[in-house]
């Protein structure tokens, strides 16, 4: 018999009125359980057997099918703009929320950790020098977490780097004394 998907046969397809393409697809929708192969058989076969008349009812299918998708898409597309046009609308009149009854944010503050973070992060870039940029943030802020709220107080103004990293426990100039104390012990 051949393969049915061998190019003559694709040729004679071609060569068909399109009224035999529309009716292999309507025959397919009807019998999707079908295998491929067995439904291409059994549409030419059922093809033959039309009379000219019913095989004509095909051929004008198409233009009745593009007109009624193109009615459906027009109603979608228009379902979806009003859509979008009552989403707007409704956000641009949504619940308003007063200035009054947001938060203070200054309030929620402490003036003193906002000046003293920074200022321990420049001296401490300033001795670290030779740090990524992500680990002087990562070892910086673990520095911070690790001092007591006394020496965080010392950052509240800008001294001198000698007086203030002697506290930090990370500071070059803290590392002898570390070691001085365990060897004593």
């Amino acid at each position: 018999m051949g393969n049915l998907f061998s190019s003559k046969t694709s040729e004679k397809c071609k060569r068909q009125p399109s009224g035999y393409r529309q009716f292999l697809r309507a025959y397919k929708q009807k019998h999707p359980d079908m295998p491929q192969e067995q439904v291409t058989l059994s549409a030419l076969r059922n093809w033959g057997k039309l009379s000219p008349s019913q095989k004509m009812s095909f051929v004008n299918v198409p233009s009745l099918q593009a007109n009624h998708t193109r009615q459906k898409l027009n109603i979608t597309d228009r379902s979806r703009a009003r859509a979008r046009a009552r989403r707007r609308r409704n956000k641009k009149t949504g619940t308003k929320t007063q200035a009054s009854s947001l938060p203070d944010c200054d309030s929620n503050f402490d003036s003193d950790d906002d000046i003293r973070f920074p200022n321990f992060m420049d001296q401490y870039r300033s001795v670290h020098e030779e740090l990524s940029e992500s680990d002087l943030c990562q070892q910086g802020t673990n520095a911070w977490m690790s001092l007591t709220e006394q020496q965080k107080n010392l950052f509240k103004d800008t001294p001198s780097t000698d007086a203030l990293l002697e506290h930090c426990t990370c500071s070059p100039m803290a590392k002898p004394k570390a070691r001085a104390t365990r060897k004593k012990k």
